[in-house]
C-alpha cells in the first residue's frame, strides 16, 4: 500500500501531539517542517524511543504492516532521517516505496 506524503505528515503529527501531552508545554515538539527532532533538547533519550515508537505505530496501521525505521537501512542513509520533520516524513516514503518494490 502507498501512503500520501499527507497521511505520513498527519501521522507524524499525531504522534508529536502524543509527545506534547507527556512534556511541558514550553518543551513541546514544533510541527514545521524544518523543526529539529533530532538532538531536540526536550526529548531525552527514551522520549525519543517512545517517539519513534509511536510513528511506527501510527504509520503502520495506515499501512496495515509493520514498519521498523530503526532497521539497517536507518544507519546507511547519508543523513540523520530524524533530523526534522520533513527529512522523517522523506525517510518514511522511501522506506514505503522500497517496502512495495520487494514484494
Amino acid at each position: 500500500m502507498v501512503l500520501s506524503e499527507e497521511k505520513i505528515l498527519q501521522a507524524i503529527h499525531q504522534s508529536i501531539d502524543e509527545m506534547n501531552k507527556k512534556l511541558e508545554s514550553t518543551a513541546a515538539i514544533s510541527k514545521v517542517s524544518d523543526h529539529a527532532l533530532f538532538g531536540n533538547t526536550a526529548l531525552d533519550s527514551m522520549d525519543f524511543v517512545f517517539f519513534v515508537m509511536s510513528i511506527e505505530e501510527n504509520v503502520g496501521s495506515l499501512l496495515g504492516s509493520e514498519l521498523d525505521l530503526m532497521g539497517e537501512d536507518f544507519l546507511a542513509e547519508g543523513t540523520n532521517p530524524f533530523s526534522t520533520i520533513s527529512t522523517l516524513q522523506n525517510f518514511i516514503q522511501k522506506k514505503i516505496e522500497a517496502n512495495i518494490s520487494v514484494d
